[in-house]
């Protein structure tokens, strides 16, 4: 029979817990709750807890959405609520989390604290109160000392939510309308001892700093809540929440500088509030968001004062990688091919006489050349790099002074070069002096003259001149119907000539520095004749080309590319 009767009570506490968990609106969080007073025309504790109140003096009043008989209601003098039990309250330095609903008569009275929920004993760190210090301040405090934020009293339903994790007066938290507020510590403490023992009263502490004013829906847990259970518990609004999710219009993995546009689902009258790593994102409140940033994205969707957040969306942003470009310097128009050196390894050359990674000057030609890097990474994210060159033409030089053709027993002549300070080289030549008597080859003399500028440039002409006799011609000549193909050229060159009656003939190649690089004798026959000049293990620049024979000269001019 006993067991019987322990079964049947088993049975009828269960259903009883049941029922009060039916009278728990669907935003109060129920993980951890061990008290839940809604006031509804009572002082129950619908937590299933059995931790009922007892009224002292007190009314039952309208609630913030002014429903009749729904709210507790104080008078400041003596009015107010012992509860009866503490059945699983958060003692000693436990978490835990205080939640009341408050609306403050005003003026607010002076002298003292007004207490809104407190239990524990009267010694440093035993008591856990949550009070309103004055008109200014709000928060907790723990017998000698307290945590407490600004707050301006007015005669507004307000929520007060206060959170401990532990680690003493460094561990609480104040939110006050769902917003967590800075804190103020008096007196700090390194950890609570909050005691089961005298004090477990709503609306006074045993009878003395007594609350006027109306208070509802007061809840205690023995954790500290989330910011969004927080929020929910402000928001308090038994509804049906919408739907919320996102779909993402591309790719949510991308480079740095790109976006993946973010829809939310959209209904009639739905407003929206979106997060990155749950902190709302400042005026994201469209239907739409552009994310450009690494992190999880929730939209916050909410109907007629209901709201509903969204799983997550992960966005992974790739950084571009860091590219460079080194600048080869400045280069005369004649220059060799530079090889190009940018990094990392594995991009692309742009630009001007760019071909591969080599720049050519002559290719790009004169002038400011921007060459450019491009390199994407394994991730598919792309940086570039440019740089610009200078390439500067050679200088136009020139020479006067020296004449046609001379006799061994005509006077020295002054050779003048235009720009002034270059050389003069060749056969019969001292510093700007040219001496016909000093000549080594009766036959023909080469003078040339070398210019740099101040870009380091070097240019050169030639001039030749005959001694007593020796006939001259020059390209051109209508008798040798002399000349060099293809003129520029980057390795062979031809020169076709023709002459009117067979002769050994010479041929030289001349660099601008006056020295002879191909040299070749040749007997030729009458008529046209093509020798074929091989300079490709010759530098880019300017030569000259002599053909020489028995009543012949002739000077002509190639680029080697």
């Amino acid at each position: 029979m006993k067991k019987h009767l322990l079964i049947l009570s088993f049975i009828l506490f269960q259903i009883g817990m049941v029922a009060n968990a039916q009278n728990i609106p669907v935003y109060v969080p129920q993980n951890g709750l061990v008290g839940w007073w809604p006031f509804n025309g009572n002082t129950n504790d619908e937590s299933g807890k059995q931790n009922h109140c007892n009224n002292y003096n007190g009314n039952f009043t309208s609630d913030r959405n002014g429903n009749s008989n729904t709210a507790f209601y104080g008078d400041g003098n003596g009015s107010g609520m012992n509860i009866s039990a503490m059945n699983d309250f958060p003692f000693a330095n436990s978490n835990r989390t205080v939640s009341v609903w408050f609306k403050c008569n005003m003026p607010f009275p002076s002298g003292g604290d007004r207490v809104l929920f407190s239990y524990g004993d009267n010694t440093f760190g035993t008591r856990f109160s949550l009070t309103l210090a004055s008109s200014t301040l709000i928060g907790i405090e723990y017998m000698s000392g307290a945590v407490l934020a600004n707050y301006n009293a007015d005669n507004a339903w307000h929520n007060l939510t206060v959170t401990y994790s532990g680690a003493g007066s460094n561990g609480v938290n104040i939110y006050l309308d769902g917003t967590s507020l800075s804190t103020i510590v008096y007196s700090p403490i390194s950890s609570f001892n909050t005691l089961n023992t005298f004090i477990h009263t709503i609306g006074s502490l045993n009878g003395i700093y007594n609350f006027a004013g109306s208070y509802d829906d007061i809840g205690i847990w023995d954790r500290a809540l989330t910011q969004q259970e927080i929020m929910d518990l402000y928001k308090s609004v038994s509804c049906t929440p919408p739907s919320a999710f996102i779909t993402p219009q591309g790719n949510t993995t991308f480079c740095s500088g790109g976006f993946v546009s973010l829809y939310a689902n959209t209904g009639n009258g739905y407003t929206y509030k979106w997060l990155l790593d749950g902190s709302p994102i400042s005026n994201a409140n469209s239907s739409i968001y552009s994310a450009t940033q690494d992190g999880n994205y929730t939209v916050e969707v909410t109907d007629n004062g209901c709201a509903a957040v969204s799983a997550a969306v992960t966005v992974t942003v790739n950084p571009n990688p860091t590219v460079n470009l080194s600048n080869p310097g400045n280069k005369c128009i004649n220059a060799a091919p530079v090889t190009l050196n940018g990094s990392p390894a594995g991009g692309t050359y742009a630009g001007a006489g760019v071909t591969g990674n080599s720049f050519s000057p002559l290719t790009a030609g004169a002038g400011t050349q921007t060459i450019t890097y491009s390199y994407t990474n394994a991730n598919g994210c792309s940086g570039t790099a440019t740089t610009n060159v200078t390439v500067n033409p050679l200088p136009q030089v020139t020479f006067i002074g020296l004449n046609a053709s001379y006799t061994k027993n005509d006077p020295p002549s002054t050779l003048v070069g235009n720009p002034s300070g270059g050389n003069f080289t060749g056969d019969g030549v001292s510093g700007n002096t040219f001496n016909p008597s000093l000549a080594a080859n009766p036959s023909s003399v080469n003078v040339v003259y070398v210019y740099t500028d101040i870009n380091g440039c070097t240019s050169a002409t030639c001039n030749s001149s005959v001694i007593t006799g020796i006939i001259s011609s020059d390209n051109g000549d209508a008798d040798l119907k002399a000349r060099i193909y293809p003129n520029p050229s980057d390795v062979n060159f031809n020169l076709e000539f023709n002459l009117e009656k067979s002769k050994q003939v010479s041929i030289e190649v001349i660099d601008v520095m006056g020295q002879i690089v191909f040299s070749q004798n040749k007997n030729m026959s009458k008529g046209s004749n093509i020798i074929a000049l091989d300079l490709s293990e010759q530098s880019v620049g300017i030569y000259f080309v002599q053909l020489k024979g028995k009543d012949l000269n002739w000077l002509g001019k190639v680029i080697k590319q």
